[in-house]
């Protein structure tokens, strides 16, 4: 993904290093999800193998296995140390198993395991999707927070009637969409540690008194609001912190 429309990836990344030494952050990425599940009829009977990285498990799992056999086999794998994976959900063939790939396998893009031997009846299949894909904390991650913000700020004042350079000058860009991208990625990294009761966010990227200085101008040059209220009430921060309804 190319670099954010306000700001460079460099910066971000000076930012989230800066506030992790701040607020004793632990900057991670995300781990990856993949999923095994049954497409086609209702098997009854039949059994299935899984390759992960090019290594096939050692036995033949059942078409109605639960989550410990399966963990069994990855147990026995040469790439899949002690908490490299996590398992939920199941039995098959009738709920999904979902793996997280964690410790050295996670915050990285992984190889989509793949199905072998599979000899499900009654035309059924079992099948290996991705859930969600990793990312290491990296430019990657990082650009794709900034564009998110960019993208929040954009839904949040275009549609007032304002420019995309009204809209960057108001939100003084560096500042504002920064302060977004920042606060997402902290949720990202479990909120540094810490408890998110104790450890009151909002007030880091807070910027309500800012706001009582910066006007918003519509594309003729007059004035739509100033003010902590007003402002407020064409682009709530906060809310867009949160991240409300959006899926990212």
């Amino acid at each position: 993904m190319a670099a954010s429309h306000f700001t460079t990836t460099e910066k971000f990344e000076s930012k989230i290093k800066k506030l992790a030494s701040d607020y004793e952050l632990v900057l991670r990425g995300i781990n990856e999800v993949q999923k095994f599940h049954v497409t086609g009829g209702v098997p009854t009977s039949g059994q299935w193998r899984f390759n992960f990285d090019g290594e096939l498990t050692g036995n033949l799992l059942d078409f109605n296995e639960d989550i410990a056999q399966i963990e069994n086999e990855f147990a026995a794998m040469a790439k899949i140390g002690n908490g490299d994976v996590r398992l939920w959900g199941g039995p098959l063939p009738g709920t999904d198993i979902f793996v997280e790939f964690r410790g050295n396998q996670g915050s990285k893009d992984v190889p989509l395991m793949t199905i072998t031997d599979d000899t499900l009846n009654n035309g059924a299949s079992m099948n290996c999707s991705l859930v969600t894909a990793g990312e290491a904390t990296d430019s990657v991650h990082i650009a794709r927070r900034l564009e998110d913000a960019y993208q929040e700020i954009l839904g949040a004042l275009v549609q007032r009637g304002l420019t995309v350079v009204q809209v960057s000058t108001w939100a003084r860009g560096e500042e504002f969409q920064l302060d977004i991208a920042t606060y997402w990625y902290c949720k990202d990294s479990g909120w540094g540690g810490k408890d998110p009761d104790t450890e009151d966010w909002t007030k880091v990227f807070d910027r309500r008194e800012e706001l009582k200085t910066i006007p918003i101008l519509d594309n003729s040059g007059s004035e739509l609001a100033k003010g902590e209220g007003p402002v407020g009430s064409h682009m709530n921060l906060l809310a867009i912190n949160e991240n409300l309804g959006y899926e990212y």
